[in-house]
C-alpha cells in the first residue's frame, strides 16, 4: 500500500470560500465564481506562492450571510480569521491580502475540521468523505464544514484541519473523532498523517520519521530549522526538538517506484515515488 508520508501539498495561506449548492468537478472556473473573484484570486496566488482555495459547505442552503475563512498554516504565525460577505462580487472587493499581511482583521476561531466529500471530482471523496463529515458533524456541527478537492483522492478520505494545517488520510467515520480530538489536545495522529501543509513535502516525510522513531506526537514537539536539498533527489532537513534543544537530521530520498490507482474510476495503474528514510543522525553542528 502508498504510504501516506509527505503527500500533503505545501499551501502556507489558504482561502476557503464558503459555497452552498452543488459543485462541479472544476470549482474554480468561469461561470461558478465572478470574474472579478476569479481575478482576485489570480492575484492571491502571485502574492503568496504557497497559496491555495477551497470550496467549502454546511448543507446546500446557506441563510445569512456567506463566510470565508483565511488561514496561515506556518507554525511561527499560524491564524485562522473569519469574514462574511452578502455575495461573491462583494468577497472579490475586499483587501483579502491584507488579512496576511497585518492592514486588515477578521474575527479569530480557534479551529475547524474540513472533510473532502467532492463527489463530482471523484466518486472516492464523496463514497468515503461524506460518512466522515456526517460523524464529525454530530460531534461538533459548527466547527466542521465539507471541502472541495484537496489532492490525494485515493487516500479518502481525506481530513484537514486548521489553523494547524495538518492534512489526514484514509479516515474512516470511526477513526475521525480521535484525529480532531488529538489536534485538540496539540498531538498529531501518526498512522493517518500524510503531512502539515506548512512543509514541503520531504519535509513532511521526514517529519514523520523522526516523530516515530522519537515517540513525539505532539505538534510543538519539534520546529523545522532548515531543508537542504542534495544530489540524486535527496533532502537533508534539520529539526530542533523542542523539550531539549537537540538537533535531529533526516535524510530522505524516493524509494522505488509503486503502480497504484489514483481514483475511484482508474482502470489503469500509474506510478508514484514514495519517500523514504535515508539517513538519521542527532546532535547540534
Amino acid at each position: 500500500m502508498e504510504p501516506l508520508w509527505g503527500t500533503a501539498r505545501h499551501a502556507e495561506q489558504w482561502l476557503l470560500i464558503e459555497y452552498p449548492g452543488a459543485w462541479p468537478a472544476k470549482v474554480l472556473k468561469p461561470g461558478v465564481l465572478p470574474e472579478a473573484m476569479l481575478r482576485q484570486i489570480d492575484a492571491l496566488r502571485g502574492q503568496f506562492p504557497n497559496f491555495h482555495s477551497l470550496f467549502i459547505r454546511q448543507g446546500l442552503t446557506r441563510v445569512g450571510r456567506l463566510r470565508a475563512f483565511l488561514v496561515d498554516c506556518r507554525e511561527e504565525v499560524s491564524s485562522l480569521q473569519r469574514i462574511e460577505f452578502d455575495d461573491y462580487a462583494e468577497l472579490a472587493s475586499m483587501d483579502l491580502a491584507g488579512y496576511w499581511q497585518g492592514r486588515q482583521q477578521g474575527a479569530r476561531e480557534s479551529s475547524l475540521s474540513l472533510v473532502c466529500t467532492h463527489g463530482t471530482h471523484d466518486k472516492c471523496c464523496a463514497k468515503f468523505g461524506l460518512p466522515v463529515y456526517t460523524a464529525l458533524t454530530a460531534r461538533d456541527p459548527a466547527r466542521v464544514w465539507e471541502a472541495s478537492h484537496v489532492g490525494g483522492h485515493r487516500f479518502a478520505a481525506n481530513v484537514l484541519i486548521f489553523p494547524t494545517g495538518v492534512c489526514y488520510g484514509r479516515v474512516t467515520a470511526d477513526t475521525a473523532p480521535a484525529l480532531v480530538d488529538a489536534d485538540a489536545r496539540g498531538e498529531l495522529d501518526l498512522p493517518h498523517y500524510r503531512g502539515r501543509f506548512g512543509l514541503a513535502p520531504p519535509a513532511q516525510a521526514a517529519e514523520y520519521f523522526l516523530r516515530t522513531r522519537l515517540a513525539l506526537p505532539r505538534i510543538d514537539a519539534v520546529r523545522l530549522v532548515r531543508i537542504t536539498a542534495l544530489e540524486d533527489e535527496r533532502w537533508s532537513i534539520s529539526f530542533r526538538e523542542a523539550s531539549t534543544g537537540r538537533l535531529h537530521t533526516v535524510q530522505v530520498g524516493y524509494a522505488a517506484e509503486l503502480q497504484v490507482l489514483k481514483d475511484c474510476e482508474a482502470s489503469t495503474s500509474e506510478p508514484v515515488r514514495p519517500f523514504a528514510l535515508m539517513d538519521y543522525r542527532a546532535g547540534d553542528e
